[in-house]
């Protein structure tokens, strides 16, 4: 039975300046990684390590068909202060429901990031507010 998703994987030229970013404008945190005959990193969200970056030899170019990932919090103003002070855009907007949020971004490598807050109608007015001004969609992110 499945129960769920492990991780996810981001295979990269850009390891470090990757790395700063998921640290950075998401808040991951570095933890241990197995002694892997290749170079990378994992990082952990609450607890448990839930992406992992890989460093793609020369030669190699990152593959695949995933569209983008998303990550979960209960606290979508204080992920946004973090996004705005990493200086990372994004666009913010209530899911359709009423029922929380979700914000957009991208990752230096161009992987589109979702945050998805599910914590009921409280989304930050600053959120609402942005949602409302900007005719920018996930694509544009």
């Amino acid at each position: 039975m499945i129960l769920g998703i492990d991780h996810a994987t981001i295979v990269t030229h850009r390891l470090d300046e990757t790395r700063d970013f998921f640290t950075g404008a998401i808040g991951l945190e570095i933890g241990y990684r197995p002694p892997f005959n290749f170079g990378g990193l994992w990082l952990y969200g609450g607890g448990r390590p839930i992406l992992h970056l890989v460093d793609a030899p020369e030669g190699r170019a990152p593959a695949g068909a995933i569209d983008h990932f998303s990550f979960a919090t209960d606290d979508m103003p204080a992920c946004l202060d973090r996004l705005e002070g990493a200086g990372v855009g994004y666009v913010c907007k209530p899911l359709p429901d009423g029922q929380g949020a979700q914000a957009f971004c991208r990752d230096p490598n161009g992987v589109l990031i979702e945050i998805t807050c599910r914590e009921g109608p409280a989304i930050s007015r600053r959120a609402e507010a942005r949602a409302r001004d900007t005719a920018r969609t996930p694509e544009t992110v």
